[in-house]
């Protein structure tokens, strides 16, 4: 293998399938729910990803070795994994590998998963899921269209590997917090996955945990608004 050069080794004889890519970046989201995706439906590994920049790194899960980059499927869904944000390093190559591998899968569609972050998330109960298509037209339920604005790093690499290889691909962008995971802005983006796919995955176990993390992150945002207006220091936005 050559220096930072990455590498996929997975074989799926799924034609046609759904390819879903969820990476660990803003709040988290797309981590959070392909990861309850991956649980839900029992999806069997078929391989991974890798580069050499990632190998002083292991990832342990019931005492087995696993790479952080990970290629699960079940029945016509793929879905895409990472322990680890994908590095600028690297982003622009594993958009190309990975799209390059899922072009000879003729997928139906690629779903990216990621967090639009907003100021005044604690307020927002439910978050919005906004949507970016490319070479894809079906009307997409219970989403605004992203129409103005900028992506920027992996994500925004797949997505132009995606138009550039002319692939039908949306990526869902859920409403999170800057800062804090937030499984309730997973919640949203899995709804619509929900109705991309035509499958009805409960969410029940992730919403009983989504109301424990959001109680423990507004007594965690309370208690910082007190200690900055006692001590007489302005409270930033996010606080607002």
């Amino acid at each position: 293998m050559q220096p930072d050069k990455m590498i996929i080794d997975a074989k799926s004889s799924i034609k046609e399938p759904f390819i879903i890519i969820g990476l660990p970046d803003v709040g988290l989201v797309g981590s959070i729910a392909i990861s309850y995706l991956i649980e839900e439906l029992k999806m069997d590994e078929i391989g991974y990803m890798d580069a050499d920049i990632y190998h002083p790194l292991i990832i342990v899960k019931n005492g087995e070795i696993k790479r952080p980059i990970r290629i699960y499927e079940k029945d016509k869904i793929i879905a895409v994994t990472s322990d680890m944000p994908i590095t600028p390093a690297i982003s622009i190559e594993f958009s190309s590998v990975l799209i390059e591998w899922a072009k000879r899968l003729e997928p139906k569609l690629i779903i990216n998963v990621t967090g639009i972050p907003v100021q005044n998330r604690i307020s927002i109960e439910k978050p919005e899921v906004l949507a970016l298509a490319t070479n894809y037209t079906d009307e997409i339920k219970g989403v605004r269209l992203f129409n103005d604005g900028f992506i920027m790093g992996t994500y925004a690499s797949i997505i132009k590997e995606c138009h550039n290889n002319n692939l039908p691909s949306v990526t869902l962008l859920a409403q999170t917090y800057p800062n804090f995971p937030d499984p309730t802005a997973s919640i949203s983006a899995l709804n619509i996955i929900n109705e991309l796919l035509g499958i009805s995955i409960s969410l029940k176990r992730l919403e009983e945990e989504a109301e424990i993390i959001k109680l423990k992150t507004r007594e965690l945002m309370k208690q910082a608004e007190t200690a900055l207006t006692r001590s007489k220091i302005g409270v930033p936005s996010i606080y607002r």
